[in-house]
């Protein structure tokens, strides 16, 4: 009797283990889902890298905007198109 009780303690055991490898490897939160979602947290903070330097460029900017007056003619002229043919430009 006590042998029989021993394997089937053993079987259930495995069973177990069986089981929750399963859902360790398969389930619905398990290890490809943490895999994936590693990965979208490697995207997303890749983007906010990105962001922030895009962030940093336009800070920049915006202080040349009210320090240069230069570059405000340099963007008037050249993104806005208010150039006309053989102007000169000068700087006092």
């Amino acid at each position: 009797m006590r042998f029989v009780t021993y394997r089937l303690l053993i079987v259930a055991l495995v069973c177990e283990l069986t089981l929750l490898g399963c859902f360790y490897c398969c389930g619905r939160q398990g290890y490809h889902v943490y895999q994936r979602k590693c990965e979208r947290n490697n995207e997303l903070l890749c983007s906010l890298h990105n962001v922030n330097h895009e962030i940093e460029q336009l800070e920049q900017e915006v202080d040349k905007w009210q320090t240069d007056a230069f570059y405000k003619e340099k963007v008037a002229r050249e993104k806005l198109q208010m150039a006309r043919k053989n102007d000169l430009i000068y700087f006092i």
